[in-house]
């Protein structure tokens, strides 16, 4: 399952595990969808449980894969760190 390619890689845990082009994390001969959140920076902890906690669920009730294998990275960039249209966000 195709969620989000990226090049994020999972903290270290004890176990090998790698985030393919593909959007899923092989682990111990298992594959795990990835979402990965890109977004300006600024969203508290509390969006963040809800975002987690919907699109797990999303994800669930959608392709019937166990919510324990569903693996979301949130990545926060400030505005000065995002162009678009030629220029920088934080510009606008």
């Amino acid at each position: 399952m195709k969620i989000s390619p990226g090049t994020a890689r999972p903290r270290n845990s004890g176990t090998e595990a790698s985030l393919s082009q593909h959007g899923t994390i092989s682990e111990q001969g298992s594959t795990m969808p990835v979402i990965i959140l890109k977004s300006r920076k600024g969203l508290s902890i509390e969006q963040k449980r809800r975002i987690a906690k919907e699109f797990t669920e999303t994800l669930v009730s959608t392709t019937g894969v166990k919510k324990e294998i569903v693996t979301i990275f949130f990545e926060e960039k400030e505005l000065e760190d995002i162009a678009k249209g030629g220029r920088l966000r934080c510009d606008e």
